[in-house]
């Protein structure tokens, strides 16, 4: 608790970040007293917590940015593949539907680039 007010007091961290790491701390304080108190009761922790995202106030529940479809735009299947193990970890459907995007656009810019190429190509005399 002291290192986190530190890192509230040197700006580190926002109140808002300060006051759910703070909550989360003495929750997680009160179960291991009743752990204590009672060694027969079931001792689980439901919420997952790790020192780095309470100490920097990033919230780990965050979802990604849809600037992420930006890399299938530009790269197809592959920047499909590129943002799915980007995001899938995040958010899953992002993910998938990333991986779809990338196939599509490929397939998609494939039959323009074919009809594009074959209409120029038939204003040349054989």
């Amino acid at each position: 608790m002291e290192e986190l007010a530190n890192l509230f007091a040197d700006g580190k961290i926002g109140e808002q970040a300060y006051a759910t790491a703070a909550r989360t701390i003495e929750k997680r304080l009160a179960r291991i007293n009743q752990a204590k108190g009672n060694p027969n009761a079931a001792f689980s922790v439901s919420e997952p917590f790790s020192a780095k995202s309470a100490e920097f106030g990033i919230d780990t529940n965050e979802k990604p940015t849809t600037l992420w479809y930006l890399v299938p735009f530009f790269f197809g299947i592959i920047g499909g593949l590129v943002g799915y193990v980007g995001t899938k970890d995040e958010d899953e459907d992002m993910a998938n539907g990333l991986l779809f995007f990338g196939i599509v656009w490929t397939v998609v810019l494939t039959i323009f680039y074919y009809a594009l190429i074959t209409a120029l190509l038939s204003r040349f005399p054989r």
